[in-house]
């Protein structure tokens, strides 16, 4: 998993690529990911614990595009 996974045939990165986000905290997104999915960027940033800078990075980068920013 090295490239990423193919999803949809979309090549998605490993959140690791993501700068300031180490895998400690990418591992703990995809296990609350894995309870239930995201409904909303802000639902990612409080069950994800993760700050706004990396929200606006994931958004540049295009990894949340379709999510809500508010449920």
């Amino acid at each position: 998993r090295g490239l990423g996974d193919v999803y949809k045939r979309q090549l998605l990165p490993p959140f690791n690529c993501i700068p300031a986000l180490g895998n400690a905290a990418a591992g703990e997104i995809v296990k609350v990911r894995n309870e239930h999915l995201f409904t909303s960027k802000a639902d990612l940033k409080k069950r994800g614990k993760v700050s706004q800078s990396i929200i606006d990075t994931m958004e540049y980068m295009g990894i949340l595009k379709g999510l809500p920013a508010e449920d």
